[in-house]
């Protein structure tokens, strides 16, 4: 007897899908509105604990910090993004960009609206070790490196394989924490950030790995859902990056500090960073974090054209399917749309073309890297402090579109000429079908 999709999905359905709802939003408003009250409270400690720090502790352990604060956290974001791209499905590479992206802009927003100063700015026996110029609160870093952390844990340890291996799993949950920690404790006590500052950013952070995975229901293996945004919800994505973006800049012109304070602010930039451009301090800083987020736009136009490559030329479901299989690894099973993948007992054909052995996925890898360094050259040698035309084409816009349209597309090609992945021929097959029936 067949059970019907709708039914299996009433079955598995949690019942404490409301209990989520309710809990996150509560969770959301309490971490707002409480965090007006120990803002200030937890600023004024900061201070105090920095200023003590900074004064009694070793000049070794102060490079030590530095050092640590250099290994800045976008280049290792883009390193894991690189690896779940070449080792995962498509959805999961999606979902983690989207995290990223979605964080940036939030962060970007919020410290436009709260432009609350950072530790140095406002005490004069605090230096910046590591000079960063823009709103403190709060904390970018926070934000962006906590939600991304715990949805890489995620991506990486969603795998059917790996379900038992729950200590594992933990303890490698727990070192992601500790990587978090240290990257707090490095903010603070190099002077970039209070501890409600990291305190509000990581909230907020963990607010959106949570409503991604048990709000949304994201389900990383499910290609039905994936391919339902692609299809429909696609458009209310890139609405909502403009609406972002839209907001940011009402929030650039209107949203403003008293000229004093500011100037006041400004000040101890040029005092503690005076290599930091005009670009990278205060609001205009969060205005290029935006622009920044708002570059996912590409990404998701980009996943639409190569679906269209392979659906757009016949009705036929067949080559939806091909996509499918192109892109994630196909069930033997004739009823596989009523089973979720994650939990069906039915054996995976390795049809996804980065599914390959390990020497071609640490070559493809090594790949995938060096053609991201040329992409983002221009991204390297334009210096912030350039015109700020040049700065945003050049330096931002050109080099983030044109790594996605290749993370989608053209990284496929390349590595299809050099025989570096699991193609099965599904792209040839894809598009010389539909010529066939028309011949």
């Amino acid at each position: 007897m067949k059970v019907s999709a709708s039914v299996i999905k009433k079955i598995h359905k949690p019942p404490t899908r409301m209990y989520r709802y309710f809990g996150i939003f509560v969770f959301i408003f309490l971490v707002f509105v409480s965090e007006v009250y120990w803002r200030e409270g937890l600023y004024d400690i900061s201070e105090e604990f920095i200023t003590y720090f900074q004064k009694n502790v070793y000049e070794n352990f102060k490079k030590l910090l530095k050092l640590i604060d250099l290994v800045e956290y976008y280049p290792l974001i883009l390193f894991g993004l690189l690896i779940v791209y070449n080792i995962c499905n498509i959805y999961k590479t999606f979902i983690l960009m989207s995290v990223l992206h979605f964080s940036w802009g939030l962060s970007a927003l919020l410290k436009m609206a709260y432009i609350n100063p950072r530790p140095f700015y406002s005490h004069q026996d605090i230096t910046a070790y590591i000079c960063k110029a823009g709103w403190g609160n709060p904390s970018d870093n926070a934000i962006i490196f906590t939600s991304f952390v715990l949805t890489f844990w995620k991506v990486i340890f969603e795998y059917p394989i790996l379900k038992e291996y729950k200590k594992v799993r933990i303890c490698c949950l727990g070192f992601g924490i500790l990587i978090l920690l240290t990257t707090y404790m490095t903010s603070i006590l190099t002077g970039n950030n209070s501890i409600n500052q990291i305190l509000f950013g990581a909230c907020i952070g963990f607010s959106i790995y949570f409503f991604v995975f048990y709000i949304m229901g994201v389900d990383l293996y499910d290609s039905k859902q994936f391919i339902r945004f692609i299809k429909a919800k696609y458009l209310w994505n890139i609405l909502l990056y403009l609406v972002i973006l839209i907001a940011g800049i009402l929030l650039y012109y209107c949203r403003k500090l008293d000229n004093d304070l500011e100037n006041l602010f400004e000040v101890r930039i040029s005092i503690d960073c005076p290599g930091t451009p005009e670009i990278q301090r205060l609001h205009k800083e969060a205005l290029i974090e935006l622009i920044y987020s708002c570059t996912f736009i590409a990404a998701i136009i980009a996943l639409k054209v190569e679906f269209k490559m392979f659906t757009s030329n016949s009705n036929d479901d067949k080559l939806e399917k091909k996509w499918r299989d192109n892109n994630f690894d196909s069930a033997i099973n004739e009823d596989e749309e009523q089973f979720d993948s994650r939990k069906s007992i039915f054996i995976n054909t390795t049809t996804q073309w980065n599914h390959t052995n390990t020497v071609f996925t640490v070559v493809r890898i090594f790949v995938s890297c060096i053609l991201t360094f040329v992409i983002y050259i221009p991204s390297i040698f334009i210096k912030y402090d350039s015109n700020i035309v040049l700065v945003i084409i050049m330096k931002i816009l050109l080099p983030m579109i044109l790594f996605y349209i290749s993370l989608f597309y053209l990284f496929k090609a390349v590595f299809r000429v050099f025989k570096l992945g699991n193609f099965s021929a599904n792209l040839l097959i894809a598009i010389q079908e539909p010529l066939r029936s028309e011949n």
